[in-house]
């Protein structure tokens, strides 16, 4: 039996051909259509800005945001400062970016908010690259932070003390108050300076500041809010070598004195401890000292000695408090209490009282 050999027709030969090319077609003119949308949709400027935004903001890295705005700061603020403010204006919360309108159709404009606060403002610019497809490419042109919400500060140190703000010394220029005086420059010989403040007035600063005091010991003091004066104020810090070695002299001095008035020690026991050419001593000297009825008993409780304070290296003050008792009978006991700030001064190699100040309540 002879088998007969079936030809494909021409039609469908012709069909395959059209069928594969027009396979080959759509896939070549998908493919174009892809790269095209691809370029279209990466040349958004929607897109372009969620870029840059992420990029600055989202990657917690604003080392590039400080380049741009560190001229902004005070001379008391850097990096770590600025960080510090965007993490707070931040607060963890979720980013929204939006486009904004502008009549110029060379830029595009978009602003940055969180927790409905508006951060910054990006401007993007056509670039004078050529995408291809006819596209625009768009591309950053720069940031504009939203104004920094500026504070100032006021702090009060002891004048002798040297300011700082997050660890920068502060200069003198911020000083708006000097030579604020306590009541020790009042007892200071001539030619010695007493305790004074100083008020400092920072302003600029856009995050809470560190502040601290390094006192003439070369101690740091952190200075306390003050709510009354609406400053930060240091604390006189006194000199703990000074307490050890004459807490027991300022105690000594102080009875003698007391007993002096009482009529139960001579001139002699208080010349060993007060500067007999103290205006102080003479003026001692020439007021009758029998003020206090007779008496049978002298005594002291309660004695403290504290705030030592030095005003260079030849004087000195201290704060004495304790209660004198006399006894003028068995049954007649009176109690005084006494609140004194003692000032010393070397004289010939000693420490000799030249000046008290008796606190009255």
């Amino acid at each position: 039996m002879t088998k007969v050999k079936r030809k494909m027709p021409k039609f469908y030969k012709v069909l395959i051909i059209l069928v594969v090319f027009g396979i080959l077609f759509t896939g070549i003119v998908l493919n174009f259509v892809w790269d095209y949308l691809s370029v279209y949709e990466r040349n958004l400027p929607k897109y372009v800005a969620r870029d840059v935004f992420a990029e600055y903001f989202e990657s917690g890295d604003y080392s590039r945001l400080y380049s741009l705005y560190s001229e902004r700061l005070g001379p008391y603020e850097g990096e770590a400062e600025f960080e510090k403010y965007l993490n707070t204006l931040i607060g963890g919360g979720t980013l929204t970016d939006y486009e904004i309108t502008v009549a110029d159709q060379s830029i595009r404009c978009f602003g940055l908010k969180s927790a409905g606060k508006k951060l910054a403002t990006l401007f993007l610019k056509k670039s004078a690259k050529d995408p291809g497809w006819g596209q625009t490419l768009w591309e950053f042109d720069r940031i504009e932070l939203e104004d920094f919400p500026t504070a100032s500060v006021k702090v009060r140190t002891v004048s002798d003390s040297t300011l700082l703000i997050n660890g920068r010394e502060v200069a003198r220029n911020s000083v708006i108050e000097s030579g604020i005086e306590t009541e020790s420059c009042a007892f200071m010989p001539e030619g010695v300076d007493g305790l004074t403040f100083t008020v400092y007035q920072i302003d600029g600063l856009i995050t809470e500041p560190e502040i601290a005091c390094l006192n003439k010991y070369g101690d740091l003091a952190i200075p306390a809010y003050d709510m009354g004066t609406e400053m930060f104020i240091e604390t006189v810090t006194y000199d703990e070598r000074l307490a050890s070695e004459y807490t027991d002299l300022a105690v000594e001095a102080q009875q003698t004195y007391q007993r002096y008035l009482t009529n139960d020690a001579s001139s002699s026991d208080v010349r060993k401890y007060f500067d007999a050419d103290s205006v102080f001593y003479k003026s001692l000297m020439h007021t009758s000292t029998v003020w206090y009825a007779a008496h049978i008993g002298h005594s002291y409780k309660d004695e403290a000695v504290g705030e030592f304070y030095s005003y260079g290296d030849k004087v000195f003050s201290c704060r004495y408090v304790g209660t004198q008792i006399i006894t003028r009978t068995k049954t007649d006991i009176r109690y005084f209490d006494l609140d004194c700030v003692m000032y010393f001064r070397l004289v010939d190699g000693a420490w000799k009282v030249y000046s008290l100040d008796f606190k009255q309540d």
